[in-house]
């Protein structure tokens, strides 16, 4: 029952941010316009159509009235919403912890999808996203050596990678992150903070499936030397792999300190 109530509860949340997936490229909000329509006729949806993933199924993909398709994006982000959010509570409990670590999931998840579909992730995303998360980690966690490691994490590498992006712009070299990626940084490495060795796992996740992603497109041909590749993905893959495998990222934590001291893994 209880992973039923997860589920259910992160689909709902999803659903949220399905409707952010589908209105801010408009310049909509989750608070305007109230009521969700159709793109293809315009008619207003009614309850039993915004169910999650449910009416997707239900309606065929398709809406009622004028048969327009509906954006298969948002059944598959309200379905993984729901497992993230069960995967967070069965990794660390029911708590608010978990709650945090399933919203931040969601919260990557919105930014995966807006970001390969325009190549850039919202201020109205990444900055409550990252307030939420310091401030969440250290409610939950109030020890200074907590808070400490949020700040030094959640501000200091994010300021450090944004420093190093514009001395390369400065002398003609590509931006590798853009400022985007910066801010959703603020967030995730924040909730990242209250997992043993959550930061160190999820860069290192985030930066080798990056990197292998670049090096097969550029060998394929598929990509070239200063083509703009989304990052948010990657950023995803690195925290929703840390939050749901916690002990896979304390020994991926654990490898990365011996071998930067100098020992064999």
């Amino acid at each position: 029952m209880t992973t039923g109530i997860v589920l259910v509860g992160g689909t709902i949340v999803g659903s949220a941010a399905g409707a952010a997936l589908h209105r801010w490229p408009g310049g909509g909000s989750l608070r305007r316009p109230a009521r969700s329509s159709c793109d293809g006729c315009g008619v207003l949806l009614r309850p039993r159509d915004l169910v999650p993933i449910a009416s997707w199924i239900v309606l065929r993909g398709r809406c009622a009235s004028c048969d327009h398709p509906i954006d298969v994006r948002l059944p598959i982000l309200e379905a993984l919403s729901g497992l993230v959010a069960v995967g967070a509570f069965r990794a660390h409990g029911a708590g608010w912890l978990a709650i945090l670590l399933a919203v931040g999931g969601v919260g990557v998840l919105l930014a995966t999808f807006t970001d390969m579909a325009e190549m850039r992730i919202p201020d109205r995303l990444t900055l409550p996203l990252a307030v939420a998360s310091v401030l969440g980690v250290m409610a939950v966690d109030p020890d200074p050596r907590r808070i400490a490691a949020v700040l030094l994490w959640a501000l200091g590498v994010p300021g450090v990678l944004l420093l190093l992006s514009a001395a390369l712009v400065r002398h003609g070299r590509p931006r590798p992150l853009g400022g985007g990626d910066v801010k959703l940084l603020i967030g995730v490495l924040a909730l990242l903070c209250a997992i043993p060795g959550g930061p160190v796992a999820g860069m290192a996740a985030a930066v080798v499936s990056g990197g292998a992603v670049a090096t097969v497109g550029l060998v394929t041909g598929r990509l070239h030397r200063g083509d703009r590749i989304p990052f948010a993905p990657f950023i995803a893959n690195g925290y929703l792999l840390t939050v749901l495998f916690p002990e896979f990222a304390d020994v991926i934590a654990r490898n990365m300190a011996v071998a930067f001291s100098g020992g064999a893994l």
